[in-house]
Protein backbone atom coordinates (compact mmCIF):
# COMPACT_ATOMS: atom_id res chain seq x y z
CA UNK A 1 0.00 0.00 0.00
CA UNK A 2 1.30 3.35 -0.85
CA UNK A 3 1.45 6.37 1.47
CA UNK A 4 -0.77 8.08 -0.90
CA UNK A 5 -3.49 5.02 -0.52
CA UNK A 6 -3.36 5.72 3.08
CA UNK A 7 -3.26 9.25 3.26
CA UNK A 8 -6.11 9.49 1.27
CA UNK A 9 -7.77 6.75 3.04
CA UNK A 10 -7.67 8.89 6.37
CA UNK A 11 -9.64 11.69 4.52
CA UNK A 12 -11.77 9.16 3.29
CA UNK A 13 -12.13 7.71 6.68
CA UNK A 14 -13.19 10.81 8.58
CA UNK A 15 -16.04 12.00 6.06
CA UNK A 16 -17.71 8.64 6.28
CA UNK A 17 -17.43 8.81 10.26
CA UNK A 18 -18.94 12.48 10.21
CA UNK A 19 -21.51 10.91 7.84
CA UNK A 20 -22.50 8.26 10.31
CA UNK A 21 -22.34 10.60 13.41
CA UNK A 22 -24.31 13.33 11.35
CA UNK A 23 -27.27 11.47 11.18
CA UNK A 24 -27.82 10.63 14.30
CA UNK A 25 -27.18 13.79 16.73
CA UNK A 26 -28.76 17.18 17.40
CA UNK A 27 -27.49 20.79 16.77
CA UNK A 28 -24.45 21.60 19.07
CA UNK A 29 -22.06 24.93 19.25
CA UNK A 30 -18.72 24.03 19.35
CA UNK A 31 -15.39 25.45 20.60
CA UNK A 32 -12.57 26.67 18.93
CA UNK A 33 -9.24 25.66 19.23
CA UNK A 34 -5.94 26.45 18.63
CA UNK A 35 -6.35 26.45 14.56
CA UNK A 36 -10.49 26.25 14.23
CA UNK A 37 -12.33 26.64 11.16
CA UNK A 38 -15.89 25.06 10.06
CA UNK A 39 -18.73 25.30 8.50
CA UNK A 40 -20.53 29.03 8.12
CA UNK A 41 -23.54 28.42 7.03
CA UNK A 42 -25.48 28.81 10.07
CA UNK A 43 -26.61 25.73 12.62
CA UNK A 44 -24.94 22.58 12.52
CA UNK A 45 -26.25 18.92 12.80
CA UNK A 46 -22.86 17.86 14.03
CA UNK A 47 -19.68 18.94 15.61
CA UNK A 48 -16.23 17.34 15.09
CA UNK A 49 -12.85 18.36 16.16
CA UNK A 50 -9.40 16.95 15.01
CA UNK A 51 -6.12 16.69 16.69
CA UNK A 52 -3.35 16.70 14.90
CA UNK A 53 0.35 15.53 17.16
CA UNK A 54 1.95 18.17 15.24
CA UNK A 55 1.69 21.53 13.34
CA UNK A 56 -0.13 20.55 9.90
CA UNK A 57 2.25 22.40 8.07
CA UNK A 58 4.15 20.34 5.04
CA UNK A 59 2.46 16.76 6.48
CA UNK A 60 0.47 15.73 3.55
CA UNK A 61 -0.84 12.91 6.02
CA UNK A 62 -2.20 15.44 8.14
CA UNK A 63 -3.08 17.75 6.10
CA UNK A 64 -5.42 15.32 3.99
CA UNK A 65 -6.72 14.43 7.14
CA UNK A 66 -8.00 18.65 7.48
CA UNK A 67 -9.06 18.21 4.53
CA UNK A 68 -11.45 15.34 5.14
CA UNK A 69 -12.84 16.60 8.07
CA UNK A 70 -13.18 20.17 6.17
CA UNK A 71 -15.11 18.28 3.35
CA UNK A 72 -17.45 15.93 6.01
CA UNK A 73 -18.57 19.20 7.54
CA UNK A 74 -18.89 21.04 4.46
CA UNK A 75 -21.54 18.21 2.78
CA UNK A 76 -23.00 17.41 6.34
CA UNK A 77 -23.49 20.51 7.70
CA UNK A 78 -21.08 20.38 10.58
CA UNK A 79 -19.19 22.49 12.87
CA UNK A 80 -15.21 21.54 12.03
CA UNK A 81 -12.22 22.61 14.54
CA UNK A 82 -8.65 21.42 14.00
CA UNK A 83 -6.36 21.68 17.12
CA UNK A 84 -2.49 21.49 15.81
CA UNK A 85 -0.63 20.50 18.57
CA UNK A 86 3.09 21.54 19.02
CA UNK A 87 4.56 18.11 21.68
CA UNK A 88 2.90 15.87 23.89
CA UNK A 89 2.07 18.22 26.40
CA UNK A 90 -0.25 20.29 24.17
CA UNK A 91 -1.59 16.94 22.79
CA UNK A 92 -3.02 16.67 25.97
CA UNK A 93 -4.27 19.96 26.55
CA UNK A 94 -6.21 20.37 23.32
CA UNK A 95 -7.68 16.65 24.00
CA UNK A 96 -8.77 18.19 27.40
CA UNK A 97 -10.23 21.12 25.71
CA UNK A 98 -11.79 18.75 22.48
CA UNK A 99 -13.62 16.96 25.52
CA UNK A 100 -15.18 20.25 27.19
CA UNK A 101 -16.45 21.17 23.91
CA UNK A 102 -18.31 17.83 24.42
CA UNK A 103 -18.12 17.24 20.14
CA UNK A 104 -19.90 14.37 18.27
CA UNK A 105 -16.47 12.90 17.56
CA UNK A 106 -12.87 13.80 18.47
CA UNK A 107 -10.59 12.52 16.05
CA UNK A 108 -7.19 12.02 16.72
CA UNK A 109 -4.00 11.37 13.77
CA UNK A 110 -1.23 8.57 14.58
CA UNK A 111 -0.27 6.30 17.29
CA UNK A 112 1.32 10.34 18.68
CA UNK A 113 -2.00 10.37 20.23
CA UNK A 114 -2.56 6.95 21.05
CA UNK A 115 -1.65 6.87 24.98
CA UNK A 116 -3.82 10.42 25.59
CA UNK A 117 -7.01 8.92 23.43
CA UNK A 118 -7.28 5.35 24.90
CA UNK A 119 -7.27 7.17 28.90
CA UNK A 120 -9.09 10.00 27.72
CA UNK A 121 -11.90 7.20 26.25
CA UNK A 122 -11.71 5.36 29.30
CA UNK A 123 -12.84 8.72 31.66
CA UNK A 124 -15.60 9.88 29.65
CA UNK A 125 -17.73 6.61 28.34
CA UNK A 126 -20.31 9.30 26.66
CA UNK A 127 -17.94 10.72 24.37
CA UNK A 128 -17.15 9.48 21.05
CA UNK A 129 -13.32 9.10 19.63
CA UNK A 130 -11.65 7.92 16.55
CA UNK A 131 -8.14 7.19 16.46
CA UNK A 132 -6.73 6.94 12.27
CA UNK A 133 -3.61 4.80 11.79
CA UNK A 134 -3.28 3.18 15.34
CA UNK A 135 -5.00 0.73 17.52
CA UNK A 136 -5.31 0.55 21.34
CA UNK A 137 -4.55 -2.35 23.08
CA UNK A 138 -7.89 -2.50 25.13
CA UNK A 139 -10.28 -0.76 22.77
CA UNK A 140 -13.51 0.65 24.80
CA UNK A 141 -17.20 1.10 23.23
CA UNK A 142 -16.69 4.68 22.25
CA UNK A 143 -13.32 4.09 20.94
CA UNK A 144 -13.10 3.51 16.68
CA UNK A 145 -9.96 2.56 15.49
CA UNK A 146 -8.91 2.84 11.72
CA UNK A 147 -5.90 1.34 10.94
CA UNK A 148 -4.30 -0.90 8.05
CA UNK A 149 -2.56 -3.86 8.12
CA UNK A 150 1.13 -1.97 7.98
CA UNK A 151 2.66 -5.76 8.64
CA UNK A 152 1.61 -6.89 5.37
CA UNK A 153 3.38 -3.75 3.27
CA UNK A 154 6.14 -4.50 5.68
CA UNK A 155 6.33 -8.19 5.15
CA UNK A 156 6.31 -7.81 1.15
CA UNK A 157 9.16 -4.74 1.54
CA UNK A 158 11.17 -7.51 3.52
CA UNK A 159 10.57 -10.47 0.96
CA UNK A 160 11.33 -8.17 -2.31
CA UNK A 161 14.67 -6.92 -0.08
CA UNK A 162 15.75 -10.49 0.72
CA UNK A 163 15.19 -11.73 -3.17
CA UNK A 164 17.36 -8.84 -4.44
CA UNK A 165 20.19 -9.09 -2.04
CA UNK A 166 23.27 -10.61 -3.52
CA UNK A 167 25.21 -10.42 -0.48
CA UNK A 168 22.73 -11.99 1.94
CA UNK A 169 22.51 -8.59 4.10
CA UNK A 170 19.31 -7.09 4.88
CA UNK A 171 18.84 -3.59 6.87
CA UNK A 172 15.95 -1.11 7.30
CA UNK A 173 16.32 2.41 7.29
CA UNK A 174 12.69 3.52 8.42
CA UNK A 175 11.20 6.92 9.95
CA UNK A 176 11.09 5.18 13.16
CA UNK A 177 12.43 2.39 14.76
CA UNK A 178 9.06 0.31 15.46
CA UNK A 179 8.71 -3.26 15.29
CA UNK A 180 6.26 -3.51 12.08
CA UNK A 181 8.89 -1.41 10.73
CA UNK A 182 12.31 -3.27 11.07
CA UNK A 183 11.92 -6.78 12.74
CA UNK A 184 8.93 -7.57 10.28
CA UNK A 185 10.99 -6.39 7.51
CA UNK A 186 14.24 -7.75 8.40
CA UNK A 187 12.55 -11.44 9.48
CA UNK A 188 10.54 -11.30 5.55
CA UNK A 189 13.82 -10.93 4.16
CA UNK A 190 15.26 -13.86 5.23
CA UNK A 191 12.46 -16.31 4.17
CA UNK A 192 13.21 -15.97 0.37
CA UNK A 193 16.69 -17.28 1.14
CA UNK A 194 15.83 -20.19 3.31
CA UNK A 195 13.37 -21.33 0.57
CA UNK A 196 15.80 -21.35 -2.27
CA UNK A 197 18.17 -23.10 -0.03
CA UNK A 198 15.73 -26.15 0.34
Amino acid sequence: MTSFTRRAGAAVLAVGLLATVAGCSGAKSGGSGDSGSGSDSGSTDASLILITPTPIGSNNFLQLASDGAEAAGTKYNAKVDVYESEDPASIQQNLDAAIREKPDVIIGVSFSVLDQFTEAAADHPDQQFLLIDTTPEKPTDNLTSAAFKEYEATYLTGVEAGLLSEKKNVGVVAALDTPSSTAGSIRSSLAPRASTRA
